[in-house]
């Protein structure tokens, strides 16, 4: 458990990985428009934060891991 799961640099890639899923979950939560067109006119069409939230979510989740990462270091 210590050497894999605990291990330092797991621990290290976790919080860089949740690092980078807060920021583009926060940076498309403030700029909605900013999401592709057919994901941003899903939201459109109910216009609640919680409609928006779920489709920041699936558009992250759709995300492979280096396109995600791309993405961060383009809002920075």
């Amino acid at each position: 458990m210590q050497k894999m799961y605990r291990h330092q640099l797991v621990n290290v890639m976790t919080d860089n990985a949740k690092n980078v899923i807060n920021s583009l979950f926060d940076f498309h939560f403030l700029k909605p428009e900013i999401l592709p067109k057919e994901r941003f006119e899903k939201y459109l069409e109910n216009k609640n934060s919680q409609s928006l939230a779920e489709i920041i979510c699936d558009y992250i989740a759709g995300m492979t891991d280096r396109f995600a990462i791309k993405c961060c270091g383009s809002l920075r």
